[in-house]
């Protein structure tokens, strides 16, 4: 597996998850103790598309839609700016130099780590395989 693939495939877990969110939803508490479901969705976005400029491309999510259509639109707007990019110089990611492979590798990362909040928070399971899995906790 290599890192977009890997990004690609968080992002199918964590969508089949908050597909699922309805208002109800919103208002729960999460594993991340500072944010209910609705507060981690924006912290999630914000995150995604800092990711995006990094690579290069600005990747506002559109408001006034859907929790999954936001994070989707984010999250694929930064994917394209990466294979536009690549993965071989340097990104500035919260104020500092990494290597592109470092910071896509975060991006899994989070996608995954987040996409288990929200699984736990609403009592949806996240389906990954546990090669996926096990690549993400290495790049972890």
């Amino acid at each position: 597996m290599d890192l977009l693939a890997s990004a690609e495939d968080a992002l199918t877990a964590l969508l089949a998850v908050v597909h699922r969110l309805d208002a109800d939803d919103l208002a729960k508490p999460t594993p991340c103790t500072e944010y209910d479901v609705a507060a981690l969705a924006e912290h999630l976005v914000a995150t995604v598309g800092k990711f995006s400029a990094a690579a290069g491309l600005d990747a506002s999510a559109p408001e006034g839609t859907t929790v999954a259509h936001r994070i989707d639109h984010v999250t694929r707007t930064a994917l394209t700016a990466w294979r536009r990019g690549g993965l071989r110089a340097d990104v500035a990611m919260g104020g500092r130099m990494m290597p592109a492979p470092l910071a896509l590798g975060v991006l899994s990362v989070e996608l995954l780590v987040h996409g288990w909040d929200f699984a736990v928070a609403t009592q949806h399971p996240l389906e990954v395989s546990d090669a996926h899995a096990d690549f993400v906790l290495q790049v972890a």
